[in-house]
């Protein structure tokens, strides 16, 4: 599999427009008010953290980076849901496409690793360690062949690594959101 790069233009480009941006938060709200009633522990802290986060962002008339907070919300409450012990021995997983979850996998975890490694991206701070987390947890869940919840967890762990890169060296995410 070629390697994964960063297409900096093609980040930097605005795929929708302020009014999609602000119709797609709303519509991530819904679904994680729906979901967050399920949640407990770490995952209902890391929700709400983003959450707040978000809604901050939206205030400040940045809708995009909204939606990129409440989406990787979204994965992680997702991950959550994940019955206790639920394996990929649950479900018959062929060998197709037990492959093909390997390199969706892989494909997030590297993506999520060269945006940590950039060096914009802060190494400490609220997303920067939750991305953290979440990376470690999804590599548990993918050892366990929770693979569901592995995926989401791997997604929730690119958009974190992403918006921290997006922010640069000294101008976290936390302090944009909090000016």
């Amino acid at each position: 599999m070629p390697p994964f790069k960063v297409n900096a233009a093609a980040k930097a480009a605005p795929i929708h427009g302020n009014g999609e941006d602000l119709r797609r938060a709303y519509e991530y709200l819904a679904r994680i008010d729906i979901l967050e009633g399920a949640l407990s522990g770490a995952s209902f802290c890391d929700v709400s953290s983003l959450v707040a986060l978000a809604l901050r962002a939206l205030a400040a008339g940045r809708s995009r980076e909204a939606c990129d907070l409440l989406r990787t919300a979204e994965h992680i409450s997702f991950a959550a849901q994940a019955p206790a012990g639920y394996s990929a021995s649950a479900i018959r997983v062929c060998e197709e496409l037990g492959e093909a979850i390997e390199a969706e996998f892989d494909l997030l975890i590297r993506r999520a690793e060269l945006m940590r490694e950039q060096r914009s991206s802060p190494r400490h701070g609220q997303l920067p360690d939750l991305c953290a987390r979440t990376l470690t947890d999804a590599r548990e869940a993918y050892a366990e062949q929770a693979f569901g919840r592995a995926l989401e967890l791997a997604r929730a762990a690119a958009l974190l690594a992403n918006l921290a890169a997006q922010v640069g060296d000294c101008n976290t995410l936390e302090h944009r959101i909090a000016s």
